[in-house]
């Protein structure tokens, strides 16, 4: 009578322990199930050919093992799905941060482009009226230079040389405005950018906050866990 209170208390707690270290899938399948016996066979007949339950089979027989033996087994083999569980969650997060980052990158280098493209197809140089380029750049620039300096050789040279300042004074002008005009618009892109970064700052801090907080979670679960194997022995 004494020994089938104590093989039925060892059942009991041996089902407990394999219970609660089973994930949803597998406890839904043996739940129901009286016996730790047939919870294992039940497991060993579901994924004969599995990892999981291959690194169980390889160790001494269940009817020959003791609770603190079935325990401590339970606990390794939990331990390294534990690990392998965080190790997989990490190399997610990882992952999305890289895809997340290659995006922004590609999308900045692709807007970046087509706007210094469209700003310079829109760009009509006052002087040659032909679009496309800025004086710097204007072909008709330099025989127009040439012309100047023949005319400053005429006897009209001191009217000339009016027109001449006050063209240049109003070139000048329009090239302060340009270079205003550039610079605010260089400004904002780079506004823009430091935003850009900002939020790819703000979004990237926020996935290693939810990586470290998974860390404590599995911490924690662990602790918990222990304290039960405790209690049971």
């Amino acid at each position: 009578m004494e020994q089938q209170k104590l093989n039925f208390s060892l059942n009991s707690k041996a089902r407990n322990v394999m219970l609660y270290t089973f994930l949803e899938e597998e406890y839904t399948k043996v739940h129901n199930l009286r016996s730790a016996k047939q919870i294992w066979d039940t497991l060993v007949v579901t994924y004969e050919v599995t990892s999981q339950v291959t690194t169980l089979r390889v160790l001494k027989n269940l009817d020959s093992m003791s609770l603190e033996e079935l325990i401590g087994t339970l606990k390794v083999h939990e331990q390294e799905l534990q690990q392998y569980k965080e190790d997989s969650d990490e190399d997610e997060l990882a992952f999305i941060s890289q895809k997340i980052y290659k995006m922004w990158r590609n999308k900045n280098g692709f807007e970046w482009k087509n706007k210094k493209d469209k700003d310079k197809r829109s760009i009509v140089f006052y002087e040659c009226k032909k679009p496309g380029h800025f004086k710097s750049e204007c072909p008709d620039l330099e025989p127009n230079q040439d012309k100047n300096k023949i005319f400053k050789t005429k006897e009209n040279k001191g009217f000339m040389s009016m027109w001449e300042d006050l063209d240049d004074t109003s070139s000048n002008e329009d090239d302060e405005e340009a270079n205003i005009c550039l610079m605010a618009d260089t400004t904002s892109e780079g506004s823009e950018s430091d935003q850009e970064d900002e939020k790819f700052q703000e979004l990237e801090n926020k996935l290693k906050d939810l990586q470290k907080d998974l860390k404590e979670l599995n911490e924690l679960h662990n602790h918990q866990k222990d304290d039960i194997y405790d209690l049971w022995r």
